[in-house]
């Protein structure tokens, strides 16, 4: 699947229209400081601007693992990554934030840093690609096969090429995996739950807050 310009372009109304089944929220949108909008590049302003207008006009999508907390600001990580854009939490105290270069990472807030590269997502909009499903899932609205190689996409687009061919084989990233396995990225809260064991090979440092949850 393609995510280039997936939130803009249309394809996030219709996903949410199918795979989510018309569910959508209304939130706070903190105005996101000039500085910040200035940095971001075209594509990821373009993203970043139609999220923003769609949680104004109560339009944004219901997902799970992200409880909105549009523009929240702690010294916490304002003093790593000072430029960041905070769009939610995990619900454990992570934090998804929206880097300058238009890159989505997390804030795990047990180490006090941002996760790897590697843990995060290249886009806003492959962000979203992969939040949408991850809640289709969850809400049996989909079945993990059919929207799996998106997650797989996610992880091969990844900034770290090595990491990236980690995931090729099913047995190595976990598909399937027994009930005693346990990893427990933050990051990607789409494989934790969903048991989408693709993404968890994004993980070399899990946050320990979520690290006792099981497959």
């Amino acid at each position: 699947m393609d995510t280039r310009d997936y939130i803009a372009g249309g394809q996030l109304e219709t996903d949410i229209q199918t795979l989510l089944k018309g569910k959508m929220q209304k939130g706070d949108a903190a105005a996101p400081p000039e500085a910040f909008l200035a940095k971001l590049p075209a594509d990821a302003r373009r993203a970043f601007d139609a999220l923003h207008a769609r949680l104004k006009n109560g339009s944004f999508p219901e997902l799970y693992d992200f409880n909105v907390e549009w523009g929240h600001d702690t010294s916490e990580f304002r003093n790593v990554e000072p430029d960041a854009f905070a769009m939610a939490n995990d619900g454990a105290g992570n934090y998804w934030l929206v880097c300058p270069d238009g890159t989505v990472r997390t804030w795990c807030h047990e180490e006090g840093g941002l996760m790897e590269d590697h843990n995060g997502f290249t886009s806003l909009d492959d962000a979203f690609a992969c939040f949408v499903r991850y809640a289709a899932v969850r809400e049996e609205n989909v079945s993990l096969a059919e929207v799996r190689g998106v997650f797989e996409e996610s992880v091969r687009s990844s900034s770290h090429p090595a990491k990236a061919a980690q995931s090729s084989s099913p047995k190595e990233v976990g598909w399937g995996a027994s009930s005693s396995h346990r990893s427990s990225p933050p990051q990607r809260e789409v494989a934790r739950q969903a048991k989408i064991a693709a993404c968890s090979c994004r993980s070399t440092r899990p946050c320990r807050s979520q690290s006792d949850v099981s497959y």
